[in-house]
């Protein structure tokens, strides 16, 4: 389950996991399927994704996931949190099959923005300290 957190931002994080502000041609395939929302007191609290099966990002996917976060700067939004961790590698597919994930800072496109993320891409994927990835205890 992806719980929704930030209220204020809550209506944009449905729409861009339901589809209604994705490109057709983005809407399958590079990221979780939207499964249904979450609801407590009739209130949506957050939404049910799909399981995504892969690996984490690493340098040898420098390429395929430079291509992936363009693709998501000209749908004029901007990821917000580029880490290895939130490029999920399908390699069964070939050419890899690259989704994202975690969308809580995605925000309006801003050039600036769009260009420190590219320009970070290298060092977010050779990363090893394990920052961004999953807490588990």
């Amino acid at each position: 389950m992806f719980r929704v957190a930030n209220p204020q931002n809550q209506a944009r994080d449905l729409h861009i996991f339901s589809g209604r502000r994705i490109p057709r041609a983005w809407r399958s395939g590079h990221r979780p399927a939207f499964l249904g929302h979450v609801t407590e007191n009739g209130q949506v609290i957050g939404m049910l994704l799909e399981k995504l099966e892969g690996d984490f990002a690493s340098m040898d996917d420098l390429s395929a996931c430079r291509e992936a976060l363009e693709n998501f700067h000209r749908m004029n939004m901007v990821h917000g949190d580029v880490n290895r961790y939130n490029f999920i590698i399908d390699r069964s597919k070939e050419p890899v099959h690259v989704r994202h994930v975690d969308f809580e800072h995605a925000e309006p496109y801003e050039e600036s923005k769009a260009l420190a993320e590219l320009q970070s891409l290298l060092s977010e994927l050779a990363e090893t300290t394990g920052r961004g990835g999953s807490v588990v205890s």
